[in-house]
């Protein structure tokens, strides 16, 4: 039932990687097989990705949803990248995903509204750790900043135990991302979120939240919450 072929995939993990099979014919084969008795749900392909991992790249959210409910899914599992589930779920999609705001209410698959789904799933369980960091030094709140998911941004930074200002290999904090990258709905999402985020922290190369968002006029209305906030202003 564990038995993989040469590129390292189970069962399990061809149903979730195939991409001619639809979300509903996923979650009968994948409930079927979870069934069997020695069944491994954290069984990794040569890239180190579980079958958790390769539902949500190709938008199986039934399947993902089945699979991150078991007791024995391993939510500190890291693939080759060194990335936990909950930050290649967030990952998921990256450049190939449009922004959510907070007002994105459409679902299509593989969209930051299906990982919004599979982030709340995670919330609700006792042994994720929020603060875990993968590649880059990048925990998944940063990684939602950076690529501009504002709805995620905000229900993570809502949990007391998220920690804000955990700054990536950088020195690049969650709110330094989304303002580098202009992604104003996420650094407003977070910094009303939370009164704790650090407005002033600096990333190796001196720039400041302020700074940066300064530098874009899409981001007139992150710059005013900044100040607002007592950000320093940048020296010119």
């Amino acid at each position: 039932m564990n038995q993989a072929n040469h590129d390292g995939w189970t069962p399990l993990i061809a149903v979730c990687i195939s991409e001619g099979l639809s979300d509903d014919d996923a979650e009968d084969v994948v409930e079927a097989l979870l069934e069997e008795r020695d069944i491994d749900v954290n069984a990794v392909d040569r890239r180190g990705r579980s079958a958790f991992v390769h539902a949500c790249r190709t938008g199986k959210e039934e399947a993902a949803e089945e699979l991150l409910e078991r007791r024995d899914f391993d939510t500190d599992l890291r693939d080759a990248d060194n990335n936990t589930p909950l930050i290649a779920a967030v990952r998921s999609g990256n450049d190939e995903v449009k922004p959510m705001t907070e007002q994105t209410c459409k679902h299509y698959s593989n969209t930051p509204q299906f990982i919004f789904q599979i982030v709340e799933e995670f919330l609700e369980r006792r042994d994720v750790d929020l603060n875990a960091v993968g590649a880059h030094g990048l925990t998944a709140l940063a990684w939602a900043a950076d690529l501009g998911h504002a709805a995620i941004v905000r229900r993570l930074a809502r949990r007391p135990d998220c920690d804000v200002n955990l700054a990536d290999e950088e020195f690049q904090t969650p709110l330094y991302l989304a303002c580098s990258n202009r992604n104003a709905a996420a650094a407003l999402a977070l910094l009303r979120a939370r009164t704790d985020v650090d407005v002033n922290a600096v990333s190796e190369s001196g720039g400041s939240p302020l700074y940066v968002a300064s530098q874009w006029p899409e981001m007139a209305e992150v710059v005013d919450l900044l100040r607002q906030r007592g950000a320093i202003e940048p020296r010119g």
